[in-house]
């Protein structure tokens, strides 16, 4: 019933599964590394050999061309290669549930054909981010394009006609609804699909806690996740025998900031496995994600599977999973002041954190484990079925 068509995303083999497991995946179609197109049982049946070498030619090209590298995505040929491709060889199912950014072109067949196009919108509407991205990026003018923090001009024109083109979008949090239905888009267009976590990877450990108060990040170390306003708050508070872990990548704007406060209190401890992360989320005491612009924030969830309680933005998913449920801290965006706060508050009260993050497990799950996710798939799929006639 369903073919799906991948992209970039954190949560492409979750939906697999979801709807494969469901018994409504007919077709997927693999974007990377290679085009390839897989059974409703994970067969493969479809392959494009060239692929591989044509997305990494088009890439080494984009490079050493910096005028179109300034005003279209470095992906841009790797996607309508993945689109022309699915487009060409593809026989549609009667739904088709696209990755946003990558199927444009497929999308119009689609519409020819009768199909429905079912839009997974895995980022905010690109007005909000780019107004945040321009803004912030103020203070680093001359690494825009090397980190793509501002979508280029082409690209989101793309992205602007898949949305017209779609005949119902998923987004992942009421946050990033709101960045659509502010630019414009219907609100009954929109769904709101959250994610779920794998509780056999991230779950509490009987591993004995540090006596020290432990402060945990995970994630991209970048701007655009708050990192600047959290090491600023927390190297101004100074709490006695209390460390910030940072676990992540580094964004090359981020290097020297990141390099000037690491230090006695504040450790870096460079990019971990699933395995090595379910173990820094159980020695810590709080995790923190300060994101200035997230559509969910996978990172809430496994620390929360974990048993810790977050501090965590409203520019993410937060405040549909805490809000409510003595579980986490809701701040605003932008402010290190905020974060001081949420930070100061959690260490004066440490005894209780304990009992917050057995609440927050069982809040996951009760809510958000794979198959809480699948429920809501299905149900999703019952719902289109009984709106547009489906068998």
């Amino acid at each position: 019933m369903v073919t799906l068509l991948t992209g970039p995303g954190v949560h492409i083999s979750l939906l697999r599964w979801a709807l494969q497991e469901a018994g409504y995946l007919n077709r997927m179609v693999s974007y990377f590394p290679d085009w390839e197109v897989w059974d409703g049982h994970g067969q493969r049946v479809d392959t494009f050999r060239p692929y591989r070498w044509l997305t990494w030619a088009r890439w080494a090209v984009w490079r050493r061309l910096p005028r179109i590298g300034s005003q279209e995505h470095p992906r841009a040929w790797h996607f309508a290669l993945y689109n022309w491709l699915t487009r060409r060889r593809m026989s549609l199912s009667p739904v088709l549930w696209a990755w946003w950014g990558t199927s444009l072109y497929t999308m119009r067949k689609a519409r020819r054909e009768g199909r429905l196009f079912l839009l997974e919108a895995h980022t905010c509407h690109p007005k909000t981010w780019n107004a945040i991205a321009t803004s912030l990026y103020q203070e680093y003018p001359s690494k825009n394009k090397a980190n793509l923090a501002i979508l280029p001009p082409n690209y989101v024109t793309r992205l602007k006609a898949e949305l017209k083109e779609a005949d119902k979008i998923q987004v992942l949090a009421s946050f990033a609804k709101c960045t659509f239905i502010e630019a414009g888009i219907p609100e009954e267009k929109l769904y709101l699909l959250p994610l779920g976590v794998d509780t056999t990877i991230f779950y509490p450990e009987p591993i004995q806690q540090a006596e020290k108060f432990i402060v945990l990040y995970v994630g991209r170390i970048h701007p655009l996740k708050g990192i600047p306003y959290l090491l600023e708050s927390f190297s101004y508070l100074r709490l006695p025998n209390a460390e910030l872990w940072l676990i992540g990548s580094v964004s090359r704007e981020m290097q020297p900031l990141l390099n000037r406060y690491v230090g006695d209190s504040i450790r870096y401890l460079g990019a971990q496995s699933d395995m090595e992360l379910r173990t820094y989320y159980n020695q810590a005491s709080v995790v923190v994600f300060p994101t200035l612009l997230d559509s969910f924030g996978m990172v809430i969830l496994e620390a929360m599977a974990c048993g810790k309680p977050v501090i965590a933005t409203t520019h993410s998913a937060a405040p549909d999973i805490i809000s409510g449920n003595n579980i986490g801290f809701l701040m605003p965006p932008f402010s290190s002041e905020a974060i001081a706060e949420a930070l100061e508050k959690t260490y004066l009260m440490r005894d209780d954190l304990v009992e917050m993050g057995r609440a927050a497990y069982q809040h996951i799950l009760s809510h958000y484990t794979p198959y809480a996710y699948q429920q809501r798939v299905v149900d999703y799929i019952h719902l289109l079925k009984g709106a547009y006639g489906l068998a």
